[in-house]
C-alpha cells in the first residue's frame, strides 16, 4: 500500500471511530483526471501572519491576488497575497470574531453586479454550537499604489445557520455564482454530508440547512467553485476531487456524479492542507497548508494542460 493510500485509510478509520455513528461502505473516487500539470511551488505563505491558513479564494476585483485567513483563535482579519504568496495587505473586520473561520468564498450578493466575500465561521470541533455563521461583505478594490495596506471593513452581514439534525464541524464553503445558493460540507462524517442553504436567506433570523447529498470520502477541508459555476473542487488531507458541472444542474446534482481525483495532486507537500481555490482566470488552482512544526506553509499552484 503506497503512502497516499495509507494516509487515506488512516483518515477514514480515524473519522469513523472518533466521530460517526454510521458505518457505510466507503469507496473513494477512482477516476483519475490528468488535465492539470504537476505542482509548482509558487512561494512561501507569509508568517507569522498566516501560520494557520485555512481558506483561499481568488480575488475578482484585484487580478492575480488571493484573499486568505487563519482559523480559530486568530484575529478577525483577511490577508491579500499575490500569486507568489507575498503579503500585500491586511483587512481588519473589527465587528466580527474569528470563532473558527474555516473557508472563504466569493460570489454574488444582495446588490446585482457586485462581488461579495463570504467568510465561513463554520468550524465546530466539539459539535457544540447552536448555530454557525457566514459573514458577508463587499469585496474591496485595492489601488496598487496603496500596497502594502492596512484597512478596516465595518459594514458586514451575518448569515446565521443551523443544521437540520445536530451540530457539526465543517471546513468547506461554496457559494454558487449562478443562483447564490450556499453549500456547506461536513468534515467529521464517514461520508461527508452536503448541506444547502437556498437563496434567498435571512440576515435577521437563523436559517436551517437542507441535507442534499453525501460524498464518498471523509474529512473535507476546503472547496471552491469556478466563476462561471462549471467546475467544482473539494479537497481533504490526502486528495483533491474535481467535478464538471452543466449549469442546468444544481451543485448537488453535479456532486452526485462520480468525482475525478486529481492524479498528480501532491499531498506530501501539505502536512495539514486545508485551502484550495481556482485561479481568477480559471487556468489552474492553488492550494496551501497550515504551518506544522518547523515546516513553513507554502503556496502551491497546478496549471491546466
Amino acid at each position: 500500500m503506497n503512502r497516499k493510500m495509507s494516509i487515506y485509510f488512516f483518515l477514514v478509520f480515524w473519522s469513523w471511530f472518533s466521530c460517526s455513528p454510521e458505518r457505510p461502505i466507503v469507496e473513494p473516487p477512482i477516476n483519475e483526471f490528468p488535465i492539470f500539470n504537476d505542482v509548482v511551488e509558487a512561494g512561501n505563505i507569509p508568517t507569522p501572519e498566516l501560520d494557520e491558513i485555512s481558506g483561499l479564494v481568488a480575488s475578482e476585483l484585484n487580478t492575480n491576488y488571493l484573499w486568505s485567513h487563519n482559523d480559530s483563535g486568530n484575529s478577525a482579519s483577511l490577508y491579500l497575497i499575490d500569486n507568489k504568496g507575498e503579503l500585500k495587505g491586511t483587512i481588519e473586520l473589527p465587528n466580527l470574531e474569528n470563532r473558527d473561520w474555516e473557508d472563504i468564498a466569493i460570489g454574488p450578493g444582495p446588490v446585482s453586479g457586485n462581488d461579495y466575500l463570504y467568510i465561513g465561521n463554520i468550524g465546530d470541533n466539539e459539535g457544540k454550537y447552536e448555530y454557525i455563521s457566514i459573514f458577508r461583505c463587499l469585496e474591496p478594490a485595492i489601488n496598487p499604489s496603496e500596497i502594502p495596506f492596512s484597512k478596516k471593513i465595518e459594514e458586514t452581514e451575518e448569515i446565521k445557520i443551523q443544521y437540520p439534525d445536530q451540530a457539526r464541524d465543517a471546513e468547506t464553503l461554496i457559494v454558487d455564482p449562478i443562483n447564490k445558493d450556499i453549500y456547506i460540507i461536513s468534515k467529521r462524517d464517514f461520508q461527508v454530508i452536503v448541506f444547502k442553504l437556498s437563496f434567498p436567506y435571512s440576515v435577521t433570523e437563523i436559517n436551517t440547512l437542507e441535507k442534499v447529498g453525501t460524498l464518498s470520502f471523509p474529512l473535507a477541508t476546503g472547496g471552491d467553485i469556478s466563476k462561471d459555476g462549471k467546475e467544482i473542487f473539494i479537497r481533504n488531507y490526502s486528495d483533491a476531487y474535481y467535478w464538471k458541472r452543466n449549469t442546468t444542474q444544481s451543485v448537488e446534482e453535479a456532486l452526485a456524479e462520480p468525482a475525478f481525483r486529481i492524479e498528480n495532486y501532491n499531498s506530501d507537500k501539505e502536512p495539514q492542507g486545508e485551502a484550495i481555490c481556482f485561479e481568477t482566470n480559471n487556468k489552474g488552482f492553488f492550494t496551501s497548508s497550515e504551518k506544522m512544526e518547523d515546516l513553513a506553509p507554502k503556496l502551491f499552484y497546478y496549471s491546466k494542460k
